[in-house]
């Protein structure tokens, strides 16, 4: 289990989480923007059926999520 990994660690995992993310500014950043995608009710993120796709659906969709990451970033005011 990861939470139980992370609780044995010698390391504080916050603190390397900051380092490989650039600072704590960017961590909160980065979780941000993971919570927008992650709650984004169009569905188009989910990869639970990824596996029963043929290769042509599975390119179709990785456009339809390209897309809709492009519309959610205009969104929230990046790459303007």
């Amino acid at each position: 289990d990861l939470v139980r990994e992370r609780k044995g660690a010698s390391f504080h995992v916050e603190k390397v989480t900051h380092l490989l993310d650039g600072g704590s500014e960017q961590t909160a950043r980065r979780r941000q923007l993971e919570a927008i995608v992650a709650r984004d009710p169009s569905g188009v993120f989910d990869n639970s059926s990824n596996i029963y796709l043929h290769r042509t659906e599975r390119h179709v969709r990785s456009l339809a999520k390209a897309v809709r990451l492009f519309e959610l970033a205009r969104s929230v005011g990046i790459g303007e």
